[in-house]
Order: structure tokens, then C-alpha cells, then sequence
């Protein structure tokens, strides 16, 4: 990757691959990788969870905190990094004063998929017990359109979007996304 100081923020709706691609773009280009569910599980087994929404979103507003200033801890060093979230438009401006805070520039991989795909996976990751129970994701499949229309947008925080269609994992050509990366 170029020299110039970036923060690559990974988004999209639950079960696109996004954690998938993070962990393979932290290896291709050595590079910190800040992840919200794993700081959300580290707190479930921490402060506990609970078989509530209410519970399960109060430790992924948390977990999205510290997140976020774990990343502008980064920021103010000059370090390159990802991360990645769920993250919903109401991040937008933080994300936004953070690299213009620090000088870096933004590039989002937005991570898409079919509905009717996506919300198989969900339900197929939940009943095979792939997640920490923290989740609860078995109480979010009744709203998954809901969950789906506000995760899988890009958000606006300025500078380029590369977007990954992963409604058939087998078709993703993950160099081409490393290329256009180390292009900008």
C-alpha cells in the first residue's frame, strides 16, 4: 500500500464477509485490525449477556465506542489500520473528523450481498451456534430487513467506495480488491 496515511473501513450488513476480508487484509498488508465483535464479545464474557435486545445493543453501542477511540488512538500516531463495523450512517461525521482530524484518508470496501442470501446466512450462522449467544441473533431475524436496510449502505464519509458483492463468496476476486486499495 502507498505511503499515504489511510484508515480502511470496512462496512456492510451482517454475514456479507466482512470480518473474512479484515483478517485477510490485516495479513496482506500488515496492517492493525480493529474489530467490533470481538471488543463486544470480550465484554460479554466480561460484564455477562443477557437473552435481550436491549442488553445486546447497549454492549454494541460500548463496543463501538471503544472502537472508535482505539482508532483515533491510532489516527493520532500516523498509523495506517482497518476497521470494521456495522457501523449505520450515524458515524458518518465521527468518521468523517477523524481522518480529517489526523490527515488520513478514508477508503470504505462495502461489503453487499442479496437479500434473500444474506438472510439464510444469518439465520444459518445463528442455529449452527457460529457467534458468541451475546448476539442474540436469533431475536434479530424476525427484523432483518430492518438490519439489512440500515447496514448495508455505504456510509458518506467522503473518499472512495469499493464495493464487494459476496452473494456468491466463490466469485469474490479479493486480489482485485487489494489492487484497487494499494492503488489509492
Amino acid at each position: 500500500m502507498k505511503k499515504k496515511k489511510s484508515i480502511i473501513i470496512i462496512t456492510g450488513a451482517p454475514c456479507t464477509g466482512k470480518t473474512t476480508f479484515g483478517l485477510l487484509l490485516t495479513e496482506k498488508f500488515k496492517m492493525p485490525f480493529l474489530n467490533k465483535d470481538v471488543i463486544k464479545e470480550n465484554l460479554f464474557e466480561t460484564v455477562g449477556w443477557k437473552n435481550s435486545i436491549a442488553w445486546s445493543k447497549k454492549l454494541s453501542v460500548a463496543s463501538n465506542k471503544i472502537l472508535l477511540d482505539f482508532a483515533e488512538r491510532l489516527a493520532s500516531t500516523g498509523f495506517n489500520f482497518i476497521m470494521e463495523s456495522n457501523f449505520g450512517q450515524e458515524f458518518n461525521l465521527q468518521l468523517k473528523k477523524l481522518g480529517v482530524k489526523y490527515g488520513h484518508s478514508l477508503i470504505q470496501v462495502n461489503f453487499n450481498c442479496e437479500f434473500d442470501i444474506l438472510k439464510k446466512r444469518f439465520e444459518n450462522r445463528w442455529k449452527k451456534g457460529k457467534r458468541h449467544p451475546g448476539h442474540i441473533d436469533n431475536k434479530h431475524f424476525n427484523k432483518f430487513d430492518e438490519v439489512f436496510d440500515k447496514y448495508s449502505k455505504p456510509l458518506d464519509v467522503g473518499g472512495p467506495v469499493i464495493k464487494v458483492d459476496t452473494t456468491d463468496f466463490r466469485k469474490v476476486n479479493y486480489s482485485e480488491v487489494f489492487n484497487k486499495i494499494n492503488k489509492l
